[in-house]
Formats: C-alpha cells, sequence, structure tokens
C-alpha cells in the first residue's frame, strides 16, 4: 500500500489516507523542510476545513511526525516492503485514531469527508508508487524509494532524456564527424551530472549515499571497461 513520502504517507494515510510506504527508505526521524512543509500544508488545510484550534492542529502535526518517525525507525532496521507495508498500515491507522481522539464530534465528519477527499486525489495523481520506466524501477528497489520519490525520480529522468535529445539534435546541426561526437559526449556527461544532481535532491541523507555509492561503482566499471 504506496504513498507520496514518509511525510506524506502518513498524511496521506492516517490523515488523507493514501499511504503504504511499502517502500519507504531509511533517513533521520527529523523530517527534511520539504516533508515538513507537505505536512504544514496539509494541517494547514485541515485546519480550515475541519475548524480545529491551534492546539489541535499543533497536535495533529506532532501526531504525525511520531508516526512517520517510528515508520523511519522501521525501515532503519531494513524491514523489506512487505513488512513496511504491514507497519505503514498498522501506523496509518493509529494516526487515524489519535487524530479522531483530539476532534469534537462536529468536527469529525468534516475530517473523515477531508481525508476522504485526499485518498481521491491521490489516486488521481496515480501514487501507487509503480513505474513502466525500467531504469527508474532499478533505481526504486535499489534505494527503497518511497512511491512519491519514485514519480519524481521518473519525471526528473524523462525531463533529462528530453533534454539530452533536443542537444544531441541541435549538435548534430551545428557539427559533423569527430567534433559532434565530443560535443555529444560531453552534453551526455553535463545531463547526466544534472539529473544526478536532480536526483540527490529527492533523496534522504542515507539513500543519497546509496545513490553515490552506485554512481561510483558505475565509474569504476566504465573506466575498467576503458582500459584505465
Amino acid at each position: 500500500m504506496p504513498a507520496r513520502s514518509l511525510a506524506a504517507a502518513l498524511l496521506a494515510a492516517a490523515l488523507a489516507a493514501p499511504a503504504a510506504l511499502a517502500q519507504e527508505a531509511p533517513r533521520a526521524p527529523t523530517p527534511t523542510a520539504t516533508a515538513e512543509g507537505e505536512i504544514e500544508a496539509n494541517v494547514a488545510e485541515l485546519a480550515r476545513e475541519a475548524a480545529l484550534t491551534p492546539d489541535q492542529a499543533a497536535e495533529v502535526k506532532r501526531i504525525v511526525l511520531a508516526g512517520q518517525a517510528e515508520l523511519e525507525r522501521l525501515a532503519r532496521e531494513g524491514k523489506g516492503p512487505d513488512d513496511l507495508a504491514r507497519a505503514a498500515a498498522a501506523a496509518s491507522e493509529s494516526v487515524h485514531e489519535q487524530i479522531l481522539a483530539i476532534l469534537a464530534p462536529d468536527q469529525r465528519p468534516k475530517y473523515a469527508a477531508w481525508r476522504e477527499r485526499k485518498l481521491g486525489e491521490a489516486k488521481r495523481e496515480g501514487l501507487e508508487g509503480h513505474t513502466d520506466d525500467p531504469e527508474t524501477a532499478e533505481l526504486a528497489k535499489a534505494l527503497a524509494l518511497t512511491p512519491e520519490q519514485t514519480r519524481r525520480v521518473e519525471k526528473i529522468i524523462a525531463d533529462h532524456q528530453t533534454e539530452f535529445e533536443r542537444r544531441v539534435a541541435e549538435a548534430s546541426r551545428t557539427g559533423t564527424g569527430e567534433e559532434a561526437m565530443k560535443a555529444i559526449e560531453k552534453i551526455g556527461e553535463d545531463v547526466a551530472k544534472k539529473a544526478n544532481d536532480a536526483i540527490a535532491g529527492v533523496l534522504t541523507p542515507e539513500q543519497r549515499e546509496k545513490f553515490k555509492a552506485r554512481l561510483d561503482e558505475q565509474e569504476r566499471l566504465r573506466k575498467r571497461e576503458e582500459g584505465h
């Protein structure tokens, strides 16, 4: 049962519903600025729709962050996708129940409606974590990407592939022979670096270490094949 990001997973699962975290990656318990920003935005939206008090909104955020930290702890223990999926379901239900417990009776239907709407949005956005791109799928498996990370990585790869093709076409029009080949090689290196930097930007610290190790190993194999 996948979800957006560990932060959004619990929000989408407990708060908003599309949670799963079957493939959540290990990372520090403190959420990234992006993850915490997602939580704050969703809590603020819920606060408006369900008329939460400031204290209730703060408690909802605390509950979600605590659930997130627990899932991240499990992820760091090396739990497999199936175990994480089960843990995510249990954590999501726990968060959901804790949120219900702090709501007034007249707030609960509004929360339920908001949560249901978020689930529908998640489904429409295709946040199941599936990808038809083999490169993205391999990376998602190796780095234990969340569904949201998988979606973002797939878009990064597609965007940079488009950029590469566009620049190669331009180089082919303006150059010939060895000159064009050198230009294309340089374009490939430049686009690959930009893509790798962009991918690293959506990863957790632990995932970035694994990603760097993959890139280093690829470079080592490339040099060995070239006889260096």
